[in-house]
């Protein structure tokens, strides 16, 4: 980590402009924590006892989360949840996503990890929209940054 830090803090100052450097350290920085730093938990979270069951539940929950979150916001949405950086974003379709993932939640509880109590598996649920809404809206910072429409051209 040292050696990359290093590594990317040197890019930063190699360069005769700053705003270029800071710029390509800001796209390198993103890249190590989605790609290192992110992405290893699904591992770890794998090797659990019955890890596979908790990746699928943490997908799952996650993807019934912005679902219900994007159908809900389009329905009811009628509040701005931060309009400077997502426009498209209400606070109904935010709790539409805590909906969506306790819904999946006890559908992950009563078929994949039974074992677990409700209260646990509901408030897992629950909790995990959190970082994930920021995560999106710090996505949506990104796309706003680079001019972006959607995250794939980024």
């Amino acid at each position: 980590a040292v050696l990359i830090a290093g590594g990317l803090t040197w890019v930063l100052l190699a360069r005769a402009d700053f705003e270029s450097g800071l710029l390509d350290l800001g796209r390198a920085l993103v890249g190590v924590l989605f790609g290192g730093f992110l992405l290893i938990h699904f591992i770890w979270l794998q090797m659990l006892p019955d890890g596979p069951y908790w990746v699928i539940f943490v997908i799952m929950t996650a993807m019934a989360g912005d679902s219900s979150g994007y159908f809900v916001g389009h329905a009811l949405g009628r509040h701005k949840l931060i309009p400077r950086v997502s426009p498209g974003k209400t606070i109904e379709g935010s709790l539409g996503i805590v909906g969506g993932n306790l819904i999946a939640g006890a559908i992950a509880k009563l078929v994949l990890l039974p074992q677990l109590g409700w209260s646990e598996v509901l408030a897992i649920a629950a909790v995990q929209g959190l970082p994930g809404q920021v995560g999106d809206l710090c996505e949506s910072v990104m796309k706003r940054t680079y001019g972006a429409k959607d995250s794939g051209k980024l």
